[in-house]
């Protein structure tokens, strides 16, 4: 990913009561949450989905959520990643500006894509 252009990859850890993302909703209901709480940030004036999938990574079940927002800090375009493992949400995001997208895409799908969580033994 070029540096600059508003590229930027995070990880973020939350504990919750439940071991599996299936409990907490089928990736469109969560990604239907994504963008309500994305909505509610200061200073956001949209939020659209943009699409949504789920696949399996080492016997867990992972939802992509990607959407764009527009905020008073710059469009953005995002691509979260999301698990359960071990009592933990594990979210990845991705994001870049929308006019920056186009050329940082591949290198950030790739990115998602091999987002792993390896929950210990």
């Amino acid at each position: 990913v070029k540096k600059g252009g508003g590229t930027e990859v995070g990880v973020a850890v939350d504990p919750v009561t439940i071991d599996s993302i299936a409990k907490f909703g089928t990736s469109r209901e969560v990604a239907g949450r994504v963008i309500g709480v994305e909505r509610k940030k200061d200073g956001v004036t949209g939020a659209r989905l943009v699409g949504v999938s789920e696949d399996e990574r080492g016997g867990s079940m992972y939802y992509t959520i990607e959407y764009e927002s527009k905020s008073s800090r710059g469009d953005k375009h995002f691509i979260a990643c999301v698990t359960i493992a071990d009592k933990k949400l594990f979210a990845m995001t991705a994001q870049a500006k929308i006019a920056n997208f186009e050329e940082a895409e591949a290198d950030l799908r790739a990115i998602v894509a091999s987002f792993l969580v390896t929950p210990p033994k």
